[in-house]
């Protein structure tokens, strides 16, 4: 096969190569961006982004046809399905849903702090097209997360989409009395998810120095940490396990003097637990659990339930 000089290829030659390796550089950098997501936190993967964006300049159009994009455009195309699948978005996905929540989050604290300070076991009721009464359950142990719908028969589980699906509705939406069988429906779910559940597993706990980390300890301990209610049930967890792994002694000295630097410039509450996730390894905070197993240690929760009524009732 005769080889060709790129500068003997005609511009519309060009022009589709660099669309096409566009499109492949999406799809890499999607995955990657879904893998920091779930290591580092969201914040830090969108600085990547934006970052990125910042070193193209004028030339970030050319992943786009020329279109005029922002760093959210451009993190929404990389994180999309069609972009990392090649697929079109007939699925919905669960950037749908975190772009709700960090959408109340930025514009609704007063919402956001509602929604989070729900008590445990909080339920409700409401009309829905399901042909029988039914009883939807979310349910938590530690890190893992089911849901069971069960009706006067039978229980089944239900993926995150079609629980999403299930408990999607109009904010205007009238809510109903709890009929008198939501018991016993509820006494259905949790007997499939007490089956489905794991052991929990032994924790480790590690020690070591301390020094810089007398900085890093009352930053994370200030009401400006403490009383921010821009963060998420998981976010304020982490920032707990750190102090209490430095209290413990458990990170480096060199892991505590980086922490200083990068926390001491850091005036955003909300890009805190980047900082930590991105300068502390995730071993330190890991609990060691069989391979492949889940990460269920901790006690069963329910952490809420809506009864959808059968409009033939």
């Amino acid at each position: 096969m005769k080889q060709v000089k790129l500068e003997e290829l005609p511009r519309e030659t060009l022009i589709e190569l660099a669309r096409m390796y566009a499109r492949n550089w999406q799809t890499l950098d999607g995955l990657w961006f879904r893998n920091v997501e779930a290591q580092y936190g969201l914040e830090a993967a969108e600085a990547k982004i934006q970052s990125f964006i910042e070193m193209l300049g004028n030339d970030a159009r050319l992943l786009t046809e020329g279109e005029e994009i922002k760093s959210h455009d451009l993190f929404t195309r990389l994180t999309s399905r069609k972009t990392i699948t090649g697929e079109d978005e007939t699925e919905q996905s669960e950037l749908k849903y975190l772009q709700v929540i960090r959408n109340i989050r930025d514009n609704d604290l007063d919402l956001f702090e509602k929604i989070k300070r729900l008590p445990k076991k909080a339920r409700t009721g409401r009309t829905s097209e399901n042909r029988d009464n039914t009883l939807l359950t979310y349910f938590r142990k530690g890190k893992l997360q089911k849901f069971y719908l069960a009706n006067d028969q039978s229980t089944q589980e239900l993926d995150f989409f079609s629980a999403a699906r299930q408990l999607e509705v109009d904010k205007d939406t009238q809510r109903q009395s709890i009929p008198q069988d939501y018991y016993h429906l509820l006494g259905m779910n949790k007997k499939a998810f007490q089956l489905a559940t794991t052991e929990e597993a032994p924790v480790t706990k590690m020690k070591g120095g301390r020094d810089t980390a007398t900085f890093v300890l009352k930053f994370l301990k200030s009401n400006q940490i403490k009383h921010f209610q821009g963060y998420t049930e998981d976010d304020e967890l982490y920032i707990k396990q750190v102090i209490k792994l430095i209290e413990e002694g458990g990170l480096p000295k060199q892991t505590t003097k980086t922490l200083q630097k990068e926390l001491s410039k850091e005036l955003n509450p909300i890009r805190i637990p980047g900082i930590l996730k991105k300068n502390i390894p995730s071993e330190f905070s890991k609990e060691p659990v069989a391979e492949g197993a889940a990460q269920t240690s901790g006690p069963r929760e329910v952490i809420l339930s809506e009864y959808l009524i059968s409009p033939q009732q």
